[in-house]
């Protein structure tokens, strides 16, 4: 077989040149958390059903899909958790952006609405750890952000 540089690839398939840039790295993990079952990942991707698209299943698709808005320190996030790797519901986010993408997510009602538990505690710069333990034992939302009483140890109503 020839390859696209001309060279005898001694029956491979031809190079593209890009397996060592960023997003060849996140385009096989990708591929290993959908299919390979002895992947660590694999029990929250493929064994529940999310898969990479067809055309995906080529890097250098992939990479003409994603690679215009491509910026290092970034990572694949799908915009809606239920479907697949695909060019519609795959953008680049940062780790922070990310983790607020998980299935996991813990949700409290604060005075200024719903928000996620990290969420509350970046915008009241309060501990993630106090305002779970506020809302678990009940305290109500209009003091959830409330600084703390370093005098008592337990909210009383």
């Amino acid at each position: 077989m020839t390859g696209r540089h001309g060279g005898d690839q001694g029956g491979r398939p031809p190079v593209h040149g890009l397996s060592k840039h960023p997003m060849h790295a996140v385009w096989s993990s990708m591929l290993a958390r959908c299919y390979r079952q002895s992947h660590y990942a694999f029990k929250d991707y493929g064994a529940r059903g999310i898969d990479v698209c067809a055309d995906w299943g080529d890097f250098e698709t992939f990479f003409r899909d994603m690679r215009p808005t491509y910026k290092k320190g970034l990572t694949l996030e799908r915009k809606d958790n239920t479907l697949g790797y695909s060019k519609e519901n795959c953008e680049w986010a940062s780790w922070k952006v990310q983790a607020r993408n998980r299935r996991n997510n813990r949700y409290v009602d604060t005075p200024i609405g719903l928000m996620l538990l990290s969420e509350a505690a970046e915008y009241s710069s309060l501990l993630a750890a106090t305002i779970k333990y506020r809302a678990d034992v009940g305290w109500p939302a209009a003091r959830l952000f409330d600084p703390p009483d370093r005098g008592r140890h337990h909210y009383e109503p």
